[in-house]
């Protein structure tokens, strides 16, 4: 970490997922129908986009775009990637920000329109069987030569496939000016993180089902899910990872509590990363932790880490937080524009405002929230949502708290973003909402990308009730939802369980 105090002038920026359906099927890169091929070709024809990456075969991988925006490809090349990172951490940067992800919003509406596809509005998609991806992975994607992550992919092929082909997520990046803004920062974001999934969530209904075997997160009602005794997911992107990668995923106890240990400092952060294996980096089937390689050097040449070798480690570690020595990287939110956006007023303003970052620091010490708390509550915010309990509060209580004092001292022009997140918090999370009222998803999907808003923004003819109960061992309750008609029935009787 030696020469990496933060930056003078921090940088911030995002990441964008979307998964594009033509009807309910994924697209593929190219074929019979449209599909990303045609979005990249609309992108370089119309907003000043040029290709940075083809495959083999010439076919356009990666696309640059102004302000230095890179348009990607997941595995599967139905999740397009959109990410910039090239704006400075103040108000005017911030503006740009704000700015470009509108302004890709409309470009991929209008393109996606045109083409006769839909976006999809679930950061966690059921809409289609697993095998409806296979045949559509990404194009130019290297042969993987690293023999211990060929073995890592090999043996979490299934499960990971499962899941990368229905995750997707919005990240937000933002900088630090020293070690000790860095370890205020990481406190402030470990109390939110349960708040976070809670209410940046959007889904299909979801239940985690227990066969014995393994546990697997299946399309299923709400009220089916009760009676066979299986768990709705309020948040099942909480959940996902977690089942596919456990050790290299989610909110480790051990991280949170020397975050919040005030005798631990940068470095024992930073060392806590560096003690996972440096599965990127391994030649051999018995890999090394990436402190064992800076002691020992890299290979059979003994060559010593760099800054870059880190970089490739933290990719490889897909925790609800992440450091990389130049940022703080927060990747719990779903997926959507107005997501994207509300998350970066609330973390830059939040945490690089100091009036704004002092107060919340004041606001969790009267909350008296404890390192026990909060990965506690991690576990339990699938199931949960923004009811799930923290100490004397909830998540979602203390997310509402934070965006309070975050609205108090953002600019005026930054404040209406927050706007949808204080509506889900007033209401519900998106999750809860749509386990018991699946066919507002229906609604959704028919709306264009850049118009959409939280479902609970739409749900002005419906009372929704949040009420927690007590099952018979004792734990918490499922938040429930009523229509002024009745409970909606399961509008998607073709849907197969799929294993994850």
């Amino acid at each position: 970490a030696k020469g990496h105090e933060g930056a003078a002038r921090p940088k911030c920026g995002g990441e964008l997922e979307t998964m594009i359906y033509d009807g309910t099927a994924p697209i593929a890169y190219s074929g019979a129908g449209p599909g990303i091929r045609d979005i990249f070709d609309a992108f370089v024809k119309r907003y000043d986009y040029s290709v940075s990456k083809t495959d083999s075969e010439g076919n356009p991988t990666v696309l640059k775009g102004p302000n230095r925006t890179v348009l990607c490809l997941e595995h599967f090349a139905s999740v397009l990637e959109r990410t910039d990172r090239a704006f400075h951490g103040n108000s005017k940067g911030l503006k740009r920000f704000l700015g470009s992800v509108d302004s890709y919003a409309d470009q991929l509406s209008e393109v996606t329109r045109e083409l006769g596809l839909t976006v999809s509005p679930f950061d966690y998609n059921t809409l289609a069987d697993y095998e409806a991806f296979l045949g559509r992975e990404s194009p130019g994607r290297p042969e993987q030569t690293n023999l211990f992550l060929k073995d890592f992919d090999d043996r979490n092929k299934q499960v990971d496939s499962e899941i990368e082909c229905r995750a997707v997520s919005s990240h937000f990046s933002v900088g630090f000016r020293s070690r000790s803004h860095l370890k205020r920062m990481m406190a402030v974001m470990m109390a939110l993180t349960p708040g976070i999934y809670a209410a940046y969530s959007t889904a299909m209904p979801t239940a985690l089902v227990d066969d014995g075997r393994k546990k697997s997160i299946v399309a299923m009602n709400f009220n089916a899910a009760v009676a066979q005794g299986h768990a709705p997911l309020m948040v099942p992107r909480a959940m996902a990872w977690p089942l596919a990668q456990p050790v290299r995923t989610g909110l480790p106890e051990n991280l949170v509590r020397t975050v919040l240990d005030p005798k631990k400092s940068f470095e024992d952060i930073v060392n806590f990363f560096c003690d996972y294996h440096a599965i990127g980096l391994s030649c051999t089937s018995d890999p090394k932790t990436f402190n064992e390689m800076a002691m020992l050097g890299k290979g059979e040449t003994r060559e010593p880490v760099t800054f870059k070798d880190y970089l490739e480690h933290i990719a490889t570690l897909w925790f609800d937080l992440r450091v990389d020595l130049k940022r703080l990287e927060s990747r719990m939110a779903g997926s959507a524009a107005w997501k994207l956006k509300s998350l970066a007023v609330l973390l830059q303003i939040g945490l690089m405002d100091e009036a704004a970052l002092s107060d919340i620091e004041k606001m969790l010490k009267k909350t008296g929230i404890a390192a026990e708390d909060i990965f506690e509550a991690r576990k339990k915010v699938p199931f949960l949502g923004l009811e799930t309990p923290m100490g004397r509060e909830t998540a979602g209580s203390v997310l509402k708290k934070v965006v309070n004092i975050v609205e108090r001292h953002a600019p005026e022009k930054f404040q209406h973003e927050l706007k949808p997140l204080k509506t889900v918090l007033r209401h519900g999370s998106d999750a809860a909402i749509l386990a018991a009222l699946p066919h507002l998803g229906e609604r959704l999907m028919a709306t264009p990308f850049n118009e959409r808003e939280p479902l609970a923004v739409r749900m002005s003819t419906y009372a929704f009730h949040s009420t927690r109960t007590a099952s018979q061992d004792g734990e918490p309750v499922i938040p429930r939802a009523y229509s002024s008609a009745g409970e909606a029935a399961w509008p998607y009787p073709g849907l197969k369980t799929l294993p994850v």
